[in-house]
């Protein structure tokens, strides 16, 4: 490498003594360094004569190799240098899962991390990490499969919801009381790993399993959740994207009834996520807060301790 350090210099200066100075080595150092060079390669780089030294026709094609080839590493260096320097790290997530579930997250993230600075994006389209579209990817199900470091965050489950003012919630006193009630379905735009709908609920919890024609039916997730919010139907929801709603008493759960989703969530990483000083950090974090998910699934009383939780929520996780 200081062969080929003397010899570019040599070349880009034109002079021993000028490459000498830029490199901080002595004049017939560079001298030797080149002459290794020659060696090395077998061919003559220079042609001497006297005090003059000159590049050879193919000595100079070779040093227009090398300039490039040591742009291209100072470029690199100048690329590490940079992602290095950015504190700021960039996630991108589905969007309901995003709003849902991660963004009143992440003020905890701030905390931790000593202000870390992060840019959540929802994204409905999976990022190419490896081209900088982000650090980290939240994603579901098969989508994953482009992504080229990934570990599984949480399966979640779906059920039952209704606002504390809706009304013929009184009325509800078993499970297939809630098929006689306004019922909110979410269809995916892309089917794969479709969440589970209304008639497989009624399937599996329910005496009697008839045709179930939902009053509404909404592709986008965040929509449907709203319009349960607003008192408008009872919706199968997400664990995931409805348990803030329901410890804070915004949502019911009248019956833990549930059904597991198909496939799981899961987050990527690019390979220069780490790189960023808070890279490590989040990954730690983000896969913690999995970790809580998939405890708060298997058993959601343990968390109802605090908050402003409906009683028949409380009574439901019991």
């Amino acid at each position: 490498m200081k062969s080929l350090m003397a010899f570019e210099e040599f070349g880009r200066l034109g002079t021993m003594t000028a490459a000498a100075e830029a490199l901080g080595i002595t004049v017939g150092a560079v001298s030797q360094h080149i002459k290794s060079l020659e060696r090395s390669v077998g061919i003559s780089l220079v042609t001497r004569a006297g005090n003059s030294v000159k590049l050879t026709s193919a000595g100079q094609s070779y040093r227009n190799f090398l300039a490039r080839g040591f742009q291209e590493f100072q470029d690199a260096q100048d690329a590490v240098r940079k992602i290095r320097s950015t504190s700021s790290i960039t996630v991108s997530s589905l969007r309901s899962l995003a709003a849902k579930w991660l963004a009143p997250r992440m003020v905890e993230w701030q905390k931790i991390s000593n202000g870390a600075k992060a840019r959540l994006q929802g994204d409905l389209t999976e990022p190419n990490l490896e081209n900088g579209d982000a650090d980290f990817r939240i994603t579901y199900g098969r989508h994953i499969e482009p992504h080229r470091q990934y570990a599984r965050l949480f399966t979640d489950i779906v059920l039952p919801v209704y606002a504390p003012g809706f009304k013929g919630r009184e009325l509800v006193t078993r499970p297939e009381h809630l098929l006689q009630l306004p019922l909110i379905e979410i269809e995916w735009a892309d089917s794969e790993g479709q969440s589970p709908g209304w008639s497989q609920w009624a399937a599996v919890h329910c005496k009697s399993s008839p045709f179930i024609e939902p009053t509404l039916v909404f592709s986008f997730t965040n929509a449907a959740l709203d319009a349960a919010l607003y008192g408008e139907g009872v919706v199968l929801a997400q664990l995931s994207m409805v348990w803030d709603d329901i410890v804070a008493g915004r949502l019911i759960v009248p019956f833990d009834l549930r059904l597991p989703m198909p496939q799981p969530y899961y987050v990527a990483w690019s390979s220069a996520a780490f790189d960023k000083p808070a890279g490590r950090e989040f990954h730690r974090w983000i896969l913690s807060k999995g970790r809580q998910q998939g405890d708060l699934v298997i058993d959601p009383s343990k968390c109802m301790k605090t908050g402003r939780a409906h009683e028949d929520s409380r009574q439901a996780f019991k």
